[in-house]
């Protein structure tokens, strides 16, 4: 490939215009439209990952374990493409970001979901301490 910094010359045989290779209606030396500038990411694509993340983020609104799930897959695509100097769609990041949010209040449920049962477990065993001086075995056997 002929550097493209070097004057043109003029050869008595050459025809002016595309050299064979070369795009029709592209100047000699310039990039094709859509392609990266060296150091820039290409043009985003669709990851193969990302209809599933998307699937899975959806179906984990209502069953909780799918979301961490997407959210990983979410993550290891998004890094799959910026290890080959692609930009993950924004639809990528949407649900991956939407996958992480549900994972994270799951978490603060099945948190507080804990911490009440065990208040509520010894609040529970306290009165029933307190309401017979024997201790538990006489409230149980009444249930």
């Amino acid at each position: 490939m002929s550097n493209p910094y070097q004057p043109l010359q003029s050869n008595p045989g050459q025809v002016p215009g595309p050299q064979p290779g070369q795009p029709m209606g592209q100047p000699m030396g310039q990039q094709m439209p859509g392609q990266p500038m060296p150091g820039q990411f290409a043009r985003p694509y669709e990851h193969p990952q990302e209809q599933t993340v998307m699937v899975l983020a959806i179906i984990g609104i209502f069953f909780w374990l799918c979301s961490p799930i997407a959210w990983y897959l979410g993550s290891k695509a998004k890094n799959e493409m910026v290890a080959q100097n692609m930009e993950p769609t924004s639809r990528l990041r949407t649900w991956t970001t939407v996958a992480m949010v549900i994972t994270i209040l799951g978490l603060i449920g099945i948190g507080i979901t804990i911490i009440l049962t065990v208040v509520g477990g010894l609040a529970f065993m306290g009165a029933v301490a307190s309401e017979s001086s024997a201790g538990l075995l006489p409230a149980l056997s009444a249930i």
